[in-house]
């Protein structure tokens, strides 16, 4: 009894997982010598540590013994989690990612088959989805250049396909009403907010405050006062202030591209939030004129295409929201 007790030890049971020793692990879960839902003692589920190394037998195993596939660790993690962020972990060249993206397919369908929450925020609320967003700045440069000059969201793409296939909701509202495209507005991560206006994201879905992703985007005042600190891959503390402004100018650049696309694919200019305000009062009162007048122009021009089309386009309405802004805009 003593000795089962140490042979199957937390620590005995971490040893396996760094060892590759999978053998061990499925005759002890066979066995019922571990608690299939076993957290170590920081928090994190046994669970969450055979999806990270990829053990698929273990899995299987676990899966059979009806593992609670929805257990998340002190931070609020899940399974569903753990796979969809399985690349950043992984340095590989593409066909590698290939083969580590079907293998993350794989883990998703035995999840789904077992119940498996595709949905279910973290401690912060946030969903799958939105976590792979948040990937979008790679960490090494998280607190060392603002967000929206690094977009590395392509790397997580694929995550983010097999998270929609096996269930994630485009549209799924956090605590604020707020839906993934905020999050990726937030970001600054134009290929984010592009992925998921192509896959279905409703643009002008409104938070508690009555504001929508664009809204929201045209507020971001952050890009005048980008600040850089020490611990860069390369040494950013160090750039010259051309160099600086360049960094600036690309984030700038990306904010306005941003805009530029949301504004393209929103059907009502006219919105307002719950104090009265529209994207182009908005854009005012935050003195980002640039962004006013791209909002006059994106509607200038939809409104003459759809004149050549002969559709409707809330004309009238839009007419006169112009006419007002223009005689307000210098």
């Amino acid at each position: 009894m003593l000795f089962d007790k140490y042979l199957y030890s937390k620590d005995k049971i971490l040893e396996s997982l760094y060892e590759e020793n999978q053998i061990f692990l499925l005759e002890a879960l066979q066995n019922d010598k571990i608690d299939k839902n076993l957290k170590f003692d920081w928090g994190e589920p046994l669970l969450n540590q055979v999806l990270k190394y990829g053990y698929l037998l273990v899995l299987k195993k676990m899966i059979e013994k009806n593992v609670d596939v929805n257990q998340a660790d002190s931070e609020g993690v899940t399974p569903v989690m753990v796979v969809g962020e399985r690349n950043k972990h992984h340095f590989l060249d593409k066909d590698s990612l290939n083969r580590l993206d079907k293998q993350n397919e794989f883990f998703f369908t035995l999840l789904k088959q077992a119940g498996a929450d595709f949905n279910r925020p973290d401690n912060q609320g946030l969903t799958p989805l939105e976590r792979l967003i948040n990937q979008s700045l790679p960490q090494g440069w998280r607190g060392v250049v603002p967000f929206g000059y690094i977009d590395d969201f392509d790397t997580y793409q694929s995550s983010a396909e097999l998270l929609l296939k096996f269930g994630a909701d485009i549209n799924y509202k956090n605590e604020k009403g707020q839906t993934p495209l905020f999050a990726a507005v937030s970001q600054r991560s134009l290929k984010a907010v592009t992925f998921l206006i192509q896959k279905g994201a409703k643009i002008d879905e409104q938070d508690d405050k009555g504001q929508t992703a664009l809204m929201k985007a045209v507020q971001d005042d952050s890009l005048k006062d980008a600040k850089f600190k020490n611990g860069c891959p390369i040494c950013v503390s160090n750039l010259l202030e051309e160099d600086e402004r360049t960094i600036k100018n690309v984030i700038e650049r990306r904010g306005l591209s941003i805009i530029d696309y949301l504004l393209s694919k929103t059907s009502d200019f006219c919105l307002k939030d719950k104090r009265g305000d529209d994207i182009y009062s908005l854009a005012m009162k935050s003195s980002n004129q640039a962004v006013a007048k791209l909002i006059l122009n994106s509607l200038k021009i939809k409104m003459r295409n759809q004149k050549k089309q002969g559709g409707p386009f809330r004309g009238a309405q839009h007419l006169r929201f112009l006419n007002q802004k223009e005689r307000v805009y210098v």
